[in-house]
């Protein structure tokens, strides 16, 4: 409903830098790579965070991957994959305070504080058909395997994001008296732990 929509964009500057490592290994029965980022992204915009550096929402400082592959035989397959990210940049909040008759929150700087890290492993075996059957199936041009893997083998329970609630509590004063207070009390959502998976690839 705005006419001037661009005078409620605000405008600024910012910066990103960081290094990247990469160690591969091709060729044997195991295979795979270790990766590893360090990095650091930051914005100053007037009018934001009284127009100081904050934390932009894409910073993640450490960003670790490994992916290994094994071939234990010529039908089956072992691969594994680990993730390891640092929690990306949140404003919570750092008290509260009284307005009427409710607990409002008070936030502190922008992004200054951090998401929970994020890690999982996921794990797959793929089986390949027998040797003669894959003969048949190339006469056919026909090649197919099957794939069982599990998305967060060790059921990590990465937070999605966070409520904040308010709940009564009583408090038992000095006197002896109850009284009932109000606090914020934070809740971390997830979306999933183990996810098994069968797939059946085909190519004709």
């Amino acid at each position: 409903l705005n006419n001037t929509l661009e005078t409620e964009i605000l405008t600024g500057e910012g910066n990103s830098y960081g290094a990247e490592f990469l160690v591969r290994k091709s060729t044997g029965k195991l295979t795979g790579w270790v990766g590893y980022t360090l990095s650091r992204t930051r914005r100053r915009i007037e009018g934001i965070n009284d127009g100081e550096w904050y934390n932009a929402n894409q910073d993640r400082r450490h960003d670790v991957s490994v992916v290994a592959s094994w071939q234990v035989s010529p039908r089956w397959n072992l691969g594994g994959t680990w993730v390891f990210a640092s929690g990306a940049p949140v404003t919570f909040p750092t008290g509260a305070y009284i307005l009427g008759n409710n607990l409002a929150p008070l936030y502190g700087a922008r992004n200054s504080s951090r998401m929970p890290d994020y890690h999982r492993m996921d794990l797959s075996v793929t089986l390949e058909p027998k040797p003669k059957e894959e003969k048949k199936d190339r006469k056919r041009h026909f090649d197919n395997s099957w794939n069982f893997s599990v998305y967060n083998a060790y059921g990590r329970r990465n937070a999605f994001s966070f409520d904040f609630r308010e709940e009564k509590t009583e408090v038992v004063l000095p006197n002896g008296e109850v009284e009932e207070i109000s606090e914020r009390k934070a809740y971390k959502l997830y979306l999933f732990r183990w996810v098994p998976s069968i797939t059946w690839n085909f190519s004709f």
